[in-house]
């Protein structure tokens, strides 16, 4: 029924005289532009007065446009409504200015054919548009179509109809030009070019797979039953105790149903085709989880776009199994839950120097007469005393193992055991054989699990916070005398400072637990007064005893405390030798393309063996 007000006050409506007026009736005229036929085009003058910088003026072209506007809104025209079961016939066209479309059907009217239209669909050309060719308009007009026409056209049969021969060969366009190459590979979705008419068309459905459902029922012994129970309707008590017992459940139910001789499953709110062959269960699977439309989701919005399609025999369990053993979820995923691998006790020295950590300090500014730029930093496992050597970034093993020699083999004796991390220096054939002279035994961290020589590294790290205290940069520090830019010459008062500080694993001082005294500090001159009393050689050595055994309890209380709250966060893992397992991407440097779209994990790896 026709609006009678409304069309009086769009008829009488007059001639705008500001952008204002035509802006609202272009508005109002925009809500029924599918219902008008080339509308683009007729307001495509109009919008070019609603520009900032044009000057208003109603031309006799412009006076055209608006009354032919008027007329088409008060003038009912004849729309069909859409038969899906019918096929659509798609027009397109360009012009200068802008892309039109008109979807039409042909309908029984008075038991006579009458094609008719659907809707009108236009628009105004792009800038960039405006340089194409007529072929390549045609092109962006049928991709442009059929994206806006989305909801008439799929699943559905059409024809395209134009007078430009462009999109007959579509697929056959050798073009390097962006506008051409979505349409080959759009256009195939949604059509057919078997059709030999000035068109292209969408084909059924191959009904061969709904043959081939039907013939793989009489390879499955209790589907075969179950269809002739329902085939026939009978109740005989003999093929139904034939039935396994979760299809008997389900028949009992009276969930089956036959249609077109397909068995349909149902359920509370799906009713689904019932499949038997795993090659037709695999399909949909890698089609509900494995195709771009899926996304390689979870296992419970794949059992969600499952439950919709198809229905088999323990089908929950078989998608969790195909979700958790699909390959390339397992690489892309990202790791979630707790961390794998608890912690694991080293094993503790006997007495100081027996063990000890070593690593270097790089990146320091170059200073002393030897333009030293590292820091050796050695570190006693037993009483946490450390030794920090100044040295260069590109000293040999050579080099390193005479530093060794001359400044700390003198104070500390030969180490039974060396822990560093997999430096070059450590790893050469030179370290080796010094190590065979000596009698001293090497133990390398692992690659990115540096736990093993965490102590170097804890140390290495407070060393790192005291110079950056003492020796700041910049011109407000140039004449402070609290600072200084040379952190060679701080060296052994950091040190000091460290060996008689109390360390939280061992609750006593490095120097007391080494020696049985601290060294005197410029701050015990305040205590030049007090009476100091020197044990006797033996309380001596019955006192320094009892504060190291004192240290090894506190290290083991330290060590359950410090395992109970890794594991905590840490779930054991149940790896066993032969395993196939994935390692983890995080670490890896060498791997090309882009690192944000880099998988998670790589593998499969074999484990030869397990340590720890």
């Amino acid at each position: 029924m026709e609006n009678v007000s409304q069309m009086a006050r769009t008829r009488m409506q007059p001639m705008p005289l500001k952008k204002k007026g035509i802006q609202s009736f272009l508005g109002f005229a925009g809500y029924y532009r599918q219902n008008i036929e080339d509308f683009a085009s007729i307001t495509r003058p109009l919008y070019k007065l609603c520009d900032k910088d044009t000057v208003f003026e109603m031309t006799v072209y412009r006076v055209k446009n608006f009354e032919s506007l008027r007329q088409a809104l008060t003038t009912a025209p004849l729309l069909l409504m859409p038969d899906f079961e019918l096929p659509f016939k798609l027009y397109i066209d360009t012009s200068g200015d802008g892309l039109g479309a008109a979807l039409h059907q042909v309908h029984i009217i008075n038991y006579k054919p009458v094609e008719g239209p659907i809707c009108f669909i236009s628009r105004q050309i792009k800038p960039t548009e405006a340089r194409y060719g007529a072929s390549q308009m045609e092109c962006v007009c049928l991709v442009w179509a059929l994206e806006k026409l989305n909801y008439f056209l799929e699943g559905c049969v059409f024809e395209v109809i134009t007078d430009c021969t462009t999109v007959r060969w579509t697929e056959k366009m050798a073009t390097t030009k962006p506008n051409n190459i979505d349409t080959p590979s759009y256009v195939p979705e949604k059509a057919s070019p078997q059709i030999p008419i000035e068109g292209i068309s969408v084909t059924d459905l191959n009904t061969t797979f709904f043959e081939e459902v039907r013939s793989s029922y009489t390879q499955d012994n209790s589907c075969s039953i179950l269809f002739q129970l329902i085939t026939k309707d009978c109740k005989d008590n003999s093929l139904i105790h034939a039935l396994d017992e979760i299809w008997k459940k389900s028949y009992d139910e009276g969930r089956f149903h036959l249609l077109d001789g397909i068995i349909y499953h149902r359920s509370k709110h799906t009713c689904v085709m019932t499949v038997v062959d795993r090659s037709f269960i695999n399909l949909v699977l890698k089609e509900c989880h494995d195709s771009p439309f899926s996304g390689h989701w979870s296992e419970d919005r794949t059992r969600e776009k499952v439950k919709t399609c198809i229905w088999w025999l323990m089908w929950q369990k078989y998608v969790a199994e195909y979700c958790k053993t699909c390959d390339r979820c397992q690489k892309a995923n990202k790791s979630t839950g707790k961390t794998l691998g608890n912690m694991i006790k080293i094993q503790e020295p006997s007495r100081p120097w027996e063990i000890s950590h070593m690593d270097w300090v790089t990146g320091l500014p170059p200073e002393g007469g030897r333009s030293y730029n590292a820091c050796l930093v050695i570190v006693d496992r037993f009483n946490k005393t450390p030794i920090f050597l100044p040295s260069q970034k590109d000293d040999t093993a050579m080099d390193t193992a005479l530093l060794i020699w001359n400044r700390v083999v003198s104070w500390t004796g030969i180490f039974t055991k060396i822990i560093s991390d997999r430096d070059p220096k450590f790893t050469s054939a030179l370290w080796k054989n010094l190590h065979q002279l000596f009698g001293t035994k090497e133990s390398f961290s692992t690659a990115y699990h540096p736990q093993t020589d965490g102590l170097a590294e804890r140390i290495i790290q407070t060393l790192e916070d005291m110079v950056q205290r003492f020796c700041a940069y910049g011109l407000e520090f140039k004449y402070c005398d609290v600072f200084t830019h040379y952190w060679c010459t701080l060296l052994p008062a950091l040190e000091l400072a460290y060996k008689t500080s109390i360390h939280a694993s061992i609750n006593q001082t490095p120097a007391i637990l080494e020696k049985g005294w601290n060294p005197k500090l410029p701050q015990d001159s305040l205590r030049k007064d007090l009476v100091e009393i020197h044990p006797t050689p033996t309380s001596f050595k019955g006192m320094l005893e009892k504060i190291r055994n004192n240290a090894v309890r506190f290290m083991e209380d330290f060590f359950a405390y410090a395992n109970d709250k890794w594991d905590k966060s840490h779930a054991t893992p149940d790896f066993k030798v032969g395993d196939l397992v994935l390692v983890s991407t995080t670490n890896f440097n060498n791997i090309k393309g882009c690192k944000k779209l880099k998988d998670s994990f790589e593998g499969n790896f074999v484990i030869k063996a397990l340590h720890g």
